[in-house]
């Protein structure tokens, strides 16, 4: 296991939360190679570009229940060879919106040759647990947005998570969120079941707007 240093730790946590994910096999995933755009070429991106705060556009994430797929965040820290985010998402909790931060999520760095071929997950005491890691495929790049794709078997199914992650919500209508998920929808390779859309009107409408209440903390 590998233990990092992280900003994580600092605050107590109002709940912990461990949800033990089952090591993926090869079977349950797409091939990295075949998916990757050429924008997440090892000579054109590193993790490294990912570190800070990315908004969350588009998300498929089985783990996050329905009513908490909106307002999300993801905080990006970037170390040597392993990577760590937390999660910030708001929750509709009888008619108001509440702020539920999840983490530290992150695991290994891909290698020299394919970055952005990840293994992640749950890090509980801020340590990667080799034998719970599943792939998490950062596939599109650009210091805009991004597109990440996780896969594998989770809770007696199959996990199958994507995000559309980008710096800022402003200026990207459901038009131009559609216009990406019919491009991932494109290769074939990506389950965009159960996606949630927020575009600029809904974080200008509903997260900004209200707040999203005060922040609780679930950390792993």
């Amino acid at each position: 296991s590998v233990v990092l240093p992280s900003p994580f730790q600092a605050a107590p946590p109002l709940m912990r939360v461990c949800l033990v994910v089952a090591a993926a096999s090869a079977s349950e995933c797409p091939v990295y190679s075949d998916l990757a755009d050429r924008s997440v070429a090892p000579e054109a991106f590193s993790m490294g570009k990912m570190a800070g705060v990315w908004y969350t556009l588009a998300t498929s994430e089985p783990t996050i229940p329905s009513f908490c797929k909106n307002c999300g965040m993801n905080n990006f820290s970037i170390y040597t060879t392993d990577y760590r985010y937390e999660t910030t998402v708001g929750c509709d909790i009888m008619g108001k919106q509440k702020n539920f931060s999840i983490g530290p999520i992150g695991g290994h760095m891909g290698n020299a040759s394919a970055p952005g071929s990840c293994m992640e997950n749950f890090a509980p005491f801020n340590t990667t647990i080799e034998s719970i890691l599943v792939p998490n495929f950062f596939f599109n790049f650009t210091e805009d947005w991004y597109m990440s794709y996780a896969c594998g078997p989770f809770l007696g199914g199959t996990l199958k998570s994507f995000f559309l992650g980008a710096r800022s919500p402003v200026g990207k209508s459901k038009e131009w969120i559609q216009e990406k998920l019919d491009w991932a929808a494109s290769t074939g390779k990506i389950n965009l079941t159960g996606v949630t859309v927020n575009d600029e009107s809904f974080w200008q409408g509903t997260c900004w707007a209200s707040g999203a209440g005060s922040e609780e903390s679930v950390l792993v």
